[in-house]
């Protein structure tokens, strides 16, 4: 019980850490190049870059975190105990650089959890809408797959909610080479 406890303050204290630290638009202190532990749930999977798998993933805590590492197959509304090396994204350093940051706030991610690698599958935690949410997309995209043949599917996911994983890496890129691709992400 009392490890529980000290999991869940530590959480509510990074999510709080994370919260500050987009407010005032700086660094915050310790986020950077920190390994932990930390306890998630899978809010959607993109495809595979060679070995290497990305998700979302709501952590206990509150926050929203883009993870990435190998060896990882994640299920949308999967419960996962994660250590890996928790990260603020880059701010621009150019004059007219686009600004991570702000780029993924706006997705609404606040940190990366890079070199991840999944300790164990946890028993589900408490429902939040986040997490209904992305189960009620993935049972969408399954029943559009069972319904649509691909790359149709897919295509439409895209078009209704910004699915990004679910479409082959070739043909995002020939959305990419005609210049459609905005297609696809305007709901995302």
């Amino acid at each position: 019980m009392r490890l529980a406890a000290a999991v869940a303050k530590s959480e509510a204290m990074l999510a709080a850490m994370v919260m500050a630290w987009f407010h005032s638009g700086a660094n915050p202190p310790g986020l950077r190049e920190r390994t932990l532990r930390i306890a998630c749930t899978v809010l959607d999977a993109e495809a595979a870059v060679g070995t290497e798998q990305r998700f979302t993933c709501a952590a206990d805590g509150g926050i929203i975190l883009e993870v990435s590492g190998s060896g990882l197959t994640p299920q949308v509304g999967a419960r996962l105990l994660l250590r890996g090396r928790l990260e603020a994204f880059d701010a621009p350093r150019n004059p007219g650089e686009p600004d991570q940051r702000r780029i993924e706030a706006e997705r609404g991610v606040d940190a990366r959890l890079s070199g991840a690698r999944m300790l164990r599958v946890l028993p589900p935690g408490k429902p939040t809408f986040a997490i209904a949410l992305a189960l009620m997309h993935a049972r969408a995209l399954s029943e559009f797959r069972r319904r649509l043949s691909e790359p149709y599917a897919s295509i439409l996911a895209g078009e209704l909610w910004g699915e990004r994983g679910a479409l082959p890496p070739e043909l995002h890129a020939e959305f990419q080479e005609t210049g459609t691709v905005h297609v696809l992400v305007t709901a995302g």
